[in-house]
This record gives structure tokens, sequence and C-alpha cells, in this order.
């Protein structure tokens, strides 16, 4: 297991494979993204990398509970940008979506955006978040994919697979 993010992933992975390896390798989310898997290149086959639910968006199956969400920022993203939305881009989306919600429904003042979201649930491309005064995470576990990059994409894994499958 590799926390790290940046290209020495990408020469890690390359000499991983070059050594013969058999044991799985596995990275954290900041390589969920194309920066990491176009440049692996066929090294990267195989790899195992955490995701938000958003990284997988492609394969998750059209009535699954926030897909139009996921669908809508990625299509957005990819048309500005040329490429599928890494991680990270997913998360900032999803900041601004939630202050944005946050001041259209309490204000623009520290107590007001404060407030909205100790109560706030909302849907972004990481998942439905249910904040509370006492979870500031408000991300269940079935919001997090364990995806393999599989020709240069993010593909769910059997154990995503299951949990997608359990959603209702």
């Amino acid at each position: 297991m590799v926390w790290g993010a940046g290209p020495a992933e990408v020469a890690l992975t390359s000499q991983f494979k070059s050594l013969g390896l058999t044991i799985p390798l596995l990275f954290s989310h900041a390589e969920a993204s194309t920066l990491y898997t176009k440049p692996a290149g066929a090294a990267g086959d195989g790899v195992i990398i955490g995701s938000s639910i958003g990284g997988i968006g492609p394969s998750l199956p059209a009535n699954y509970p926030g897909r139009s969400v996921i669908t809508g920022f990625a299509d957005t993203f990819q048309k500005n940008n040329g490429y599928y939305p890494p991680e990270f881009g997913f998360d900032a989306g999803g900041a601004i979506a939630m202050i944005a919600k946050a001041i259209g429904s309490n204000g623009a003042t520290p107590q007001g955006v404060d407030a909205a979201l100790n109560h706030m649930t909302i849907t972004t491309g990481d998942g439905t978040y249910n904040f509370t005064p006492t979870d500031h995470s408000g991300l269940s576990v079935d919001q997090v994919a364990i995806a393999r990059d599989q020709n240069g994409t993010l593909v769910p894994t059997e154990f995503t697979k299951a949990m997608i499958a359990k959603t209702p």
C-alpha cells in the first residue's frame, strides 16, 4: 500500500512490475486519475486504487442514486478539460456545491455556513453526504470505491460491485 501522490507512483508502478512482483499494488485516492493511469500504461493494469464513487462513474448502473450528479459533473469537466475528472476534481466540485448550498440557505456569515453544514444532505460526485453536528465526514463507507486500473480506466473491484448491488 502506497500513500503518496505525484509522478513517483508512476515510476514505482513500473519498477514494481519490472521486478515481477505478484502481490497486489495498492494506491490511495491521490492516484485515482488519468494523471496516474495514462503514464503508468500497461504497468498499471491491475493496480488497486481507492476512489470516490465518482471515479468509477461510467461503471455505475443507470439507476444508481446520484449517478446523474456524477455524470453531469464528469461530462462538463471532460468537455472543458479533455479527460475524465480526477479524484481531486470531484472533491473540489463537491466542496463548491456544499459552500454554495450553505450560503444559499443560511447566508454568507461564518455562523450561517456552519449551521447549514451541520445539517446538510447533498449529493456530489463523491457521493451523498449526510452531515450532522457530530458527523463532519458525512460520507458512509458505501460511498467509497475500491477500483482497479484496467487499460487506463478505473473500474470497480468485485468488492465494490457487491457494494453497489446492495445500494437501494
